[in-house]
């Protein structure tokens, strides 16, 4: 799999509520906003970034990424998934959150061979499956977005019901440190 068939998704778009408001993408980890550690592990690994934004658009217009709008506000981070599918124009999506700073900077390359095989490929960090890290075929992808059409509102259920099987990244525990309280903020890095 090449770097230029893949287009990588942030997903910016919820409202912090677990955070106790505020955009959390913007909150600061180490120094740096937290988009922004995201983004340095991220862009090296995809041809293109786009930050599914949900209707904070312009809060991350600094970033230097093309930032869409959710389609369907309050649909959760499948809503802010398929809003963005119009824009993908390569073979390969990458998804992945942007609160979570520590992740791989090879996960691309680890998933890439489970998600030849399968169409799909999502890690599993030894405790849990990381279910917002994907890395996805667009026809896949569009199986996805039938499934937000017809109700469907988590991801781990669409996973479930294909009966997709993890990559296994126990070899990195905690390098998927889901900052969901300002505390988690000072989490090593």
């Amino acid at each position: 799999m090449r770097r230029e068939d893949i287009t990588g998704v942030v997903l910016c778009g919820g409202d912090g509520e677990r955070f106790g408001g505020g955009l959390k993408p913007l909150a600061h980890f180490h120094g740096r906003p937290l988009l922004a550690h995201v983004l340095q592990r991220l862009a090296p690994q995809v041809s293109r970034v786009l930050l599914s934004a949900g209707r904070h658009g312009e809060a991350f217009a600094a970033f230097g990424c093309e930032t869409i709008s959710d389609s369907c506000s309050g649909a959760g981070p499948l809503g802010g998934f398929v809003s963005v599918l119009p824009a993908v124009r390569t073979p390969w999506l990458f998804l992945c959150p942007a609160d979570a700073p520590r992740f791989p900077k090879d996960l691309v390359r680890r998933l890439a061979a489970d998600a030849e095989r399968r169409g799909v490929a999502v890690p599993h960090d030894g405790e849990r499956r990381q279910n917002l890290f994907l890395l996805i075929r667009m026809d896949q992808a569009e199986a996805l977005a039938d499934f937000f059409q017809s109700g469907g509102r988590a991801l781990h259920r669409w996973l479930d019901a294909r009966s997709i099987d993890s990559t296994d990244l126990s070899d990195h525990p905690g390098s998927f440190l889901n900052v969901n309280a300002p505390s988690d903020l000072t989490q090593p890095r």
